[in-house]
């Protein structure tokens, strides 16, 4: 179970660290026949004068886009992310393998689709030893009011749940979420925002499965000098 834990948290860091670049790349590729390639190499010291590289590297033209990203530790030792992916037509797919320097993989890939106000999004990440979790979340919008429903199921099919339901209008937003675990038990985390005559008020409710809650306010007052 250890194994299985530190195997999903460098498969998740692989989603952090290709997600800032896949975005970017799917917002400055939308041209038909576009295409380029760029590489970056950062070196980081630390206190103890020793060094850490991230050499990185990618392509982008015709709907697809690839990056390679290398890290080698101040020991010479190097792990590797390789990503690959598609988008177009309201669709985008991604691809990533993280290869430690015990040679060992990890995998995380992401289908993504949107149209008529909603997206959604599956993610499958696979250690090593080949078990997998999945996350899946579906997003709609409209009318002031936006839901969004992930669940995250284990390698042991269990599984749990998040639900947002976020509204807005006439200087108040709600935003009211609901934690399910696997056993049923659940958790809500209600925030109420208003705002009006340079005052802003928010109200957060937290309530845990065992029915006992905490309640926290904030509230600023903004005055503008003549």
């Amino acid at each position: 179970m250890m194994n299985w834990r530190m195997n999903s948290g460098i498969a998740l860091l692989a989603i952090l660290a290709t997600a800032t670049i896949a975005s970017a790349q799917a917002r400055g590729m939308r041209g038909i026949g576009r295409s380029g390639q760029w590489s970056r190499q950062t070196t980081r010291t630390m206190s103890n004068g020793r060094q850490s590289t991230v050499q990185s590297s990618g392509s982008y033209g015709n709907g697809q886009f690839t990056k390679d990203e290398t890290v080698t530790g101040a020991n010479g030792k190097q792990a590797t992310v390789n990503t690959t992916g598609t988008y177009g037509n309201g669709q985008g797919a991604k691809d990533t393998t993280v290869t430690g320097p015990n040679g060992k993989q990890a995998t995380v890939d992401t289908t993504r689709t949107s149209g008529n106000g909603q997206v959604t999004k599956d993610t499958t990440v696979t250690g090593p030893n080949g078990k997998q979790a999945t996350v899946d979340t579906t997003k709609t919008s409209g009318n002031g009011q936006v839901t969004k429903d992930t669940t995250v199921t284990g390698p042991n099919g269990k599984q749990a749940t998040v639900d947002t339901t976020k509204t807005s209008g006439n200087g108040q937003v709600t935003k009211d979420t609901t934690i399910t675990g696997p056993n049923g038990k659940q958790a809500t985390v209600d925030t109420t925002k208003t705002s009006s005559n340079g005052q802003v008020t928010k109200t957060t409710t937290i309530t845990g499965p065992n029915g006992k809650q905490i309640t926290d306010q904030s509230s600023t007052t903004t005055t503008k000098q003549p």
